[in-house]
């Protein structure tokens, strides 16, 4: 077993520790064991968990909530303002709001990453969602539901997070079409892992 695989342990590989509820609704703080990205040389893990959202590091936006990001184990990437940073053990950055940003596992090997998000709107709602979903088959490689699906999510927990790569009306626009269909034919918004 390596060092770093010591020390996840028995990690549970999404788990929200700081509720809305318990925060007065100023924080949500998740955290999660990332997947090293499908290109590492050597990828050397064995995790009983599939890739979800957070494994995805292409670039989004939360325009209402700055994200603070912390390494608990091993090294992660964050990118942001047009600088790339290497996070180590121990260390966080700040995200400000509205903020173009990606982040991603550059090694060979899973790290665990806290997220927290400021203030907390639905955000680890959101986050346990799309696990649930990608633990039950319903994503794609990258951790993303079908169109219909990702509506209904969109629909329910607005404003949450945005692609960069298209304009965020368009997204709005496609959400507005697609959430209903979507209801109609039997997506839902809310999944548990117990679900």
């Amino acid at each position: 077993m390596s060092d770093r695989a010591a020390a996840l342990g028995d990690a549970e590989p999404f788990e929200i520790t700081h509720r809305p509820d318990e925060t007065d609704g100023d924080f949500v703080r998740f955290e999660s064991i990332v997947h090293p990205a499908p290109e590492a040389a050597g990828t050397d893990h064995d995790l009983d968990h599939e890739r979800y959202l957070i494994d995805n590091p292409d670039e989004h936006v939360h325009p209402h909530q700055r994200e603070v990001i912390e390494v608990l184990v091993g090294e992660y990437g964050v990118a942001f303002e047009g600088t790339e940073h290497r996070l180590r053990e121990g260390e966080d950055i700040t995200v400000p709001e509205n903020t173009p940003h990606r982040h991603w596992n550059p090694s060979a090997q899973p790290v665990r990453v806290a997220h927290e998000h400021h203030p907390a709107r639905d955000s680890g709602a959101h986050a346990a969602a799309m696990y649930a979903l990608a633990q039950d088959g319903k994503t794609d490689e990258k951790g993303l539901p079908n169109p219909l699906q990702f509506a209904v999510l969109n629909d329910a927990y607005p404003g949450i997070a945005y692609s960069t790569a298209i304009p965020i009306p368009v997204q709005k626009a496609m959400t507005a079409l697609l959430a209903p269909i979507g209801r109609v034919v039997g997506y839902e918004a809310t999944y548990s892992r117990e679900e």
